[in-house]
């Protein structure tokens, strides 16, 4: 099945996009638009992450103190703490919170190691601004650097917290689990 949304004719996530919207991983905003500029939240990140894996309705069980069962997302972020991708922090997982670079990394590059998905070796070129990342996703965003799954947004800089967009996480998921 092929998805086409109109505010994505044209656009460099386009093909990217299409591909896991027939593969029912991601989903528009509505039956039209996918909002590829639109900031992800971390909840959508997961869902698509658990679909990617086959997915589709998997159970709520309580994992997190901020994450209730009537959510769409429920389910998602359950199978996600049980499987290794998703922690949360004090017992809350934030789940309509912006996503960061460096959150997404982290959990595709825990994804690729769920799939058990053959990477190469960390890159040996940082990024310029690599003293700004956190501790935690250092490692994984080397490792998805060397892996072609994310590149520096000017000036070899990877901007580990600024927001994901919807097309930018649909690219890094491609190129995850392609």
């Amino acid at each position: 099945m092929h998805k086409d949304f109109a505010d994505l004719k044209g656009h460099w996530a386009e093909t990217y996009v299409s591909k896991l919207a027939a593969k029912h991983i991601v989903n528009g905003v509505d039956e039209e638009h996918f909002a590829p500029d639109r900031p992800i939240t971390r909840a959508d990140l997961i869902t698509m992450a658990v679909r990617s894996l086959g997915f589709t309705e998997p159970e709520y069980a309580e994992v997190f103190s901020d994450v209730s069962k009537d959510k769409y997302y429920a389910g998602f972020v359950s199978k996600a703490a049980e499987i290794g991708l998703a922690e949360g922090y004090n017992g809350r997982f934030r789940p309509e919170d912006s996503l960061t670079r460096e959150e997404a990394v982290t959990v595709l590059m825990r994804l690729a190691d769920y799939r058990n998905k053959a990477w190469p070796g960390a890159d040996t070129a940082d990024f310029a601004d690599r003293g700004e990342i956190s501790e935690w996703a250092r490692e994984h965003v080397k490792r998805a650097k060397a892996a072609g799954i994310v590149e520096g947004r000017g000036d070899n800089r990877f901007e580990p917290k600024a927001n994901v967009t919807r097309s930018e996480l649909a690219k890094m998921l491609y190129l995850t689990i392609k």
